[in-house]
């Protein structure tokens, strides 16, 4: 198997233990300043899972079966280049399907990848990934992948997630993925992400000035980078419809920590829920942006 870009390991053969063994180049002393030979090494788990495997923490150990045997198990067959799944294992457990070659899924389940070279990270469920080198980082994610099987994982890809919450008041409040109240949208180190935020909001109650019923719809459009690990971000809005009393009301698209999110700002006595959906357009480098 090649190396992939920006590794300096790659597996070399898979021991009866099911566990993959890598392989690198080292300096051997007394051969000359330029002897260099490859010779056997263990992987990082990012190593592992960058090249299709799933990495067993309990034992430290890279390996082509999922260490708790939730999701999918793997034929060896790095000879040809191909890691394939075991569609007839999958066939066994509901709500998942995996179309190509070399995919990947860390337990995770109600989950679709139709493609080539795929991850869903661990308990992303309910995500669907198509194309090649995608990689689904939060739950109820859809993912396209455009990037080549020598590029790092996500290098190029389109994805797209739900923002939601409600407004009571005219204070500023958070919209979270999936209105879990919990996640926001995580952006990968060295990463930049065009996104456009198609922001829906409609009145639903409350005593305030207007009447249910009212509504408005924004954009939200920028950049969001991540630049060692550090966010910063630049946006526009634009109001694209409204009726009835929305003066106060305004979405926001905005960074906590190393994650976007879309923060919505209503009015008092009125009762307004919030719908986004975000589009991002990624690059992902394989050198440090910042």
């Amino acid at each position: 198997m090649k190396f992939k870009i920006g590794h300096t390991k790659r597996p070399k053969f898979i021991n009866k233990d099911n566990e993959v063994i890598f392989e690198h180049f080292t300096r051997q002393e007394g051969k000359g300043q330029d002897s260099l030979e490859l010779t056997e090494t263990t992987p990082t788990q990012e190593e592992c899972e960058d090249y299709g495997f799933v990495y067993d923490r309990r034992y430290s150990k890279c390996t082509c079966k999922s260490a708790r045997g939730y999701v999918y198990e793997t034929t060896p067959n790095i000879g040809s280049n191909a890691i394939d799944i075991n569609l007839g294992l999958l066939r066994k457990r509901q709500n998942l399907a995996i179309n190509g070659h070399r995919n990947i899924a860390l337990r995770a389940h109600s989950f679709s990848i139709t493609g080539s070279d795929g991850k869903i990270n661990e308990y992303c469920n309910d995500s669907v990934i198509s194309g090649t080198r995608g990689n689904a980082t939060i739950k109820n994610h859809y993912v396209h992948g455009g990037s080549q099987q020598t590029d790092i994982l996500g290098e190029r890809q389109y994805t797209r997630v739900l923002f939601g919450t409600q407004t009571t008041n005219g204070d500023t409040q958070d919209s979270y993925i999936n209105n879990d109240g919990v996640n926001f949208y995580p952006i990968p180190e060295n990463s930049a992400m065009y996104f456009n935020v198609s922001v829906l909001a409609v009145r639903v109650g409350g005593t305030g000035s207007g009447s249910v019923g009212d509504y408005a719809s924004w954009l939200e459009r920028g950049v969001v980078i991540n630049q060692a690990g550090t966010l910063a971000i630049k946006r526009s809005r634009k109001t694209m419809s409204n009726n009835g009393t929305i003066s106060a009301w305004r979405p926001t698209a905005a960074i906590d920590g190393t994650n976007f999110k879309v923060t919505c700002r209503g009015a008092t006595d009125v009762n307004v829920e919030w719908t986004s959906t975000v589009d991002f357009t990624e690059f992902r480098a394989s050198v440090a942006l910042g």
